[in-house]
């Protein structure tokens, strides 16, 4: 969910973002790949978390978080955000100052096509795709994703 807090801030306070990297965001529930959207597809998916990646979510929040009783309760949240999140109009978009830097995964749960769209939507905008990685791979992929943000950070 943290995309989608960066791009509403971009969106919501422009004085306040220098530069935005959004990543696995998607900006409208049209742009999730459709092995989320239907579930008969969730079988046969390599886009899906695996039960590795969710026992390495857990183990890390349990170590991270200063509530590790409550990893249940915080995976039904992003779950419930995520259900909630309606996206952004043509306009919202637009309107974003701060340049950005949308990275995918090339089988992340938004699609290649979806960052497209939203890297013509949003002006001036760049658009990674990292090959071979999943959304619970991309901020994983440190040899690929740091020599990108620090050239467009600097």
């Amino acid at each position: 969910m943290g995309a989608a807090v960066a791009t509403e801030l971009a969106i919501s306070h422009p004085r306040r973002t220098r530069k935005v990297v959004p990543i696995s965001v998607s900006v409208r529930p049209d742009g999730l790949h459709e092995d989320l959207t239907d579930q008969s597809r969730w079988a046969t998916s390599d886009r899906l978390p695996t039960p590795e990646d969710f026992a390495e979510f857990r183990q890390e929040y349990l170590r991270l978080s200063p509530h590790p009783e409550h990893f249940d309760e915080f995976l039904a949240s992003l779950s419930a955000s995520n259900a909630d999140l309606q996206g952004w109009s043509d306009e919202q978009l637009a309107g974003i100052t701060a340049p950005v830097l949308f990275v995918l995964g090339d089988r992340d749960f938004t699609t290649i096509e979806h960052g497209a769209v939203m890297t013509a939507l949003v002006r001036g905008s760049q658009l990674a795709v990292l090959p071979g990685t999943t959304h619970m791979q991309v901020t994983r992929r440190a040899e690929l994703l740091l020599p990108m943000l620090a050239d467009f950070l600097d």
